[in-house]
């Protein structure tokens, strides 16, 4: 049998004190020696959280396939930590449980209004105290009995979705390149110009829809297409609109979502 190295031994020795160490405050959690927390950390600013101040936090959330709970918004925990919001976008994020488990969702903006910190009740009580919930996810990322949630920050980008899927993420530069001055609006990409960057047509859009970061979104007809604009905001203004804005002349402006984050096409079958 080969002989382990000390390059393959030292590693292993390393995860398996993780493992006993996380097992150990697995149970001590269960058998409430220690208060029960959730560790929040954005970039470099960190947040714990005590289950009280996470029912002070929460609220009545509808979860699909459960039922009504109260839960504390993951956006509003995030938001403590001092981020600023009105340039900074949440990447990815990483949740871990006290036994260990964990999952990393990236594109992380398009799922946080979804996102919730759940307190467990007498129907669930394998949840642990709290457990991860989002929307629009498999529950194999809804991780039960949460201890933490870790957030890679970055420079604010556009998702252009097509069905459902990611075709191309844009970032400032790459849509600055592509933008042309439009009377009333100043700086804008046109989406025929984004769909044209993804192999698109106007004539392939059967339906367009512009979202926000905080969930917000507005629907149209794809007969709009030559109609709508990513407007490039003016950074003394980023804290009204975000970098982005979408706008649809002849449109009502309640209708031209800020701080965009995704533009999402659905195809002519």
């Amino acid at each position: 049998m080969m002989k382990l190295t000390m390059k393959r031994v030292v590693p292993l020795i390393l995860v398996a004190a993780l493992v006993v160490v996380a097992a150990l405050a697995y149970f001590q959690l269960r058998r409430g020696e220690v208060e029960w927390t959730v560790e929040v950390v954005v970039g470099e600013s960190r947040r714990v959280f005590s289950l009280k101040e996470l029912r002070e936090s929460s609220i009545e959330v509808e979860v699909s396939d459960i039922g009504k709970l109260r839960c504390a918004p993951l956006s509003k925990l995030v938001a403590g930590c001092g981020i600023d919001f009105n340039k900074t976008l949440l990447h990815r994020w990483t949740a871990v449980g006290a036994d260990g488990y964990s999952r990393s969702v990236d594109e992380a903006y398009l799922y946080m209004p979804g996102a919730y910190l759940c307190l467990a009740s007498e129907a669930n009580p394998d949840w642990g105290p709290v457990r991860l919930v989002v929307e629009g996810l498999s529950s194999k990322y809804w991780v039960k009995q949460l201890v933490r949630v870790t957030f890679e920050t970055g420079p604010w980008v556009l998702n252009f979705k097509v069905d459902g899927e990611t075709r191309k993420v844009f970032n400032l530069a790459e849509l600055e390149s592509l933008a042309v001055n439009v009377e009333g609006l100043g700086r804008s990409v046109p989406l025929s110009s984004l769909l044209s960057a993804t192999g698109l047509s106007k004539e392939d859009v059967e339906v367009l829809e512009f979202i926000g970061v905080d969930g917000y979104r507005s629907v149209f007809h794809g007969s709009n297409v030559t109609r709508a604009f990513v407007l490039l905001i003016d950074p003394q203004d980023w804290s009204r609109h975000g970098p982005l804005r979408s706008a649809v002349l002849g449109a009502p402006k309640g209708t031209w979502v800020r701080h965009l984050v995704a533009v999402e096409v659905v195809t002519r079958s």
